[in-house]
């Protein structure tokens, strides 16, 4: 494997940069030989504290740490369930534009 060490505190460890506007590559790319699996991580961030990010060889995504935020850039974000529905744990808040259910509800307790 690679390693880089540097006792720099201010400077990026790994920086891919294009400098063409015309480039239509892939800036970053993880492959393997085999078909994925759960069985090893893709990707891993962690700190002393432990795992804060991974994602498994199928692409499965786990934050451990830290919340995810769609902001998006000139109003195009959002998010898209296509498969797997949501599952959420803890309630949720919805704060602008309400709600749009298209195919029922199912509601399991209210509070």
């Amino acid at each position: 494997g690679a390693r880089v060490v540097s006792t720099d505190i201010t400077e990026d460890l790994l920086h891919l940069q294009s400098v063409s506007e015309l480039y239509t590559g892939n800036l970053l790319k993880l492959s393997t030989e085999f078909a994925g699996t759960n069985a090893f991580n893709m990707i891993k961030v962690s700190d002393t504290s432990g795992e804060i990010f991974a994602m498994d060889g199928v692409g499965n995504i786990h934050m451990t740490q830290g919340s995810l935020v769609l902001t998006g850039k000139d109003n195009r974000g959002g998010m898209s369930i296509n498969n797997g529905g949501l599952s959420v744990t803890g309630g949720a808040s919805i704060f602008n534009q309400g709600l749009t259910v298209t195919e029922g509800i199912s509601v399991y307790s209210s509070g």
